[in-house]
């Protein structure tokens, strides 16, 4: 990394050396493979490079990871050349800083959902931490495809399976090592992601349920500690779903794509996951209204039995949470066709959840 090159200016006024592509190098830190090493990692500056947001106003932190990245030496063992990897990829999350003016979607989904863990995430540490994760998954999902034979191909398929272990533990909170983002932080930025995402995530989530499966990769609470809060987080939107809007349909949509995701063996980890709570079926109740009281303290509850009925009981009151934000009953005129149309959908949603549970 020390060929004198192009010099470019960062936004905080630091200098970073760009390489000249053109010139022979005689050194190992010029091999193609580091570059697109440099690449994946979102630190090069060499034309056409790649540069991530979380790290374009930090000079310095760019130019320590390409010196990370250029004293690894590739021909080391793959236990080594993982626990190379591991170090540079630990560097990076830990160091990364939010951006002062940033825009979070967490907004939109507690008007939508009135959900108070959507408007207390506001770390933005967390967001952008997985931000960049999810960035360099892509980068190197894209070397993986591109290198099929030799060195190169051992180089990114190890860096691939390292990224994906590295994120689980991020997802577990257990890779931020300055504390900066709490475990239900990363949860909820990582569910907020899911919502928002939903036509584009199904290979990335298999590919993150199948490594918490791995034996060799992760432990046995890793399936449980990255997706309970996440099913814990869709369960609240469905309480607090706000009816008086247009009927909002993402937290069945992503429950049902999770429930959806099959292992080669035929399992489905998610939907052993919800069978294996104790809330999905509880056994202790409360009232002797056993159905009511099911609804309220069962973990599908609120997604099957969601309904625009009203708050005219106490007992309705105990059983939903969210009753006083359901419908706008001052509407009379137009009442039963909007109550027609909610339950339409709602009965459609209900019919793919069961058919997924039964499976």
């Amino acid at each position: 990394m020390s060929d004198k090159g192009t010099p470019i200016v960062a936004p905080d006024g630091s200098m970073i050396v760009q390489r000249d592509p053109n010139k022979i190098a005689s050194s190992g830190d010029h091999d193609p493979v580091y570059d697109k090493l440099e690449h994946a990692f979102g630190v090069s500056t060499a034309t056409n490079g790649t540069l991530s947001a979380e790290f374009d106003s930090s000079a310095e932190l760019i130019m320590k990871l390409q010196n990370m990245l250029g004293s690894i030496e590739l021909s080391l063992d793959k236990v080594s050349l993982s626990f190379a990897f591991d170090e540079v990829i630990m560097e990076a999350v830990n160091s990364i800083k939010p951006p002062r003016n940033s825009m979070d979607a967490s907004d939109i989904l507690a008007e939508t959902y009135i959900n108070p863990l959507f408007k207390s995430c506001l770390n933005k540490a967390a967001s952008s931490a997985f931000d960049y994760l999810i960035g360099l998954y892509g980068r190197c999902n894209s070397l993986v495809n591109q290198s099929h034979l030799g060195l190169s191909a051992k180089i990114f398929s190890t860096l691939s399976a390292r990224v994906k272990v590295q994120f689980i533990l991020f997802l577990r909170g257990l890779l931020c090592a300055n504390k900066n983002s709490s475990y239900q932080d990363i949860s909820t930025v990582f569910t907020k992601f899911m919502l928002t995402n939903l036509e584009s995530i199904s290979p990335f989530l298999r590919d993150i349920i199948v490594c918490c499966k791995d034996a060799a990769l992760t432990d046995d609470s890793a399936l449980i500690e990255v997706f309970g809060p996440v099913l814990d987080i869709l369960r609240s939107c469905a309480i607090h779903i706000n009816m008086t809007k247009l009927f909002e349909d993402k937290h069945y949509s992503l429950l049902l794509l999770l429930l959806e995701i099959k292992m080669s063996d035929n399992t489905r980890p998610i939907a052993d996951l919800i069978v294996s709570r104790p809330d999905f079926h509880p056994k202790h109740l409360i009232t002797n209204f056993k159905g009511r009281e099911f609804v309220h303290s069962s973990f599908l509850g609120p997604f099957i039995a969601f309904s625009i009925a009203g708050s005219q009981s106490p007992l309705y009151e105990f059983c939903f949470d969210h009753n006083d934000v359901l419908f706008d009953y001052s509407d009379m005129e137009n009442k039963e066709l909007k109550i027609n149309e909610f339950q339409t959908q709602l009965r459609m949603m209900r019919v793919m959840i069961r058919a997924r549970i039964y499976i």
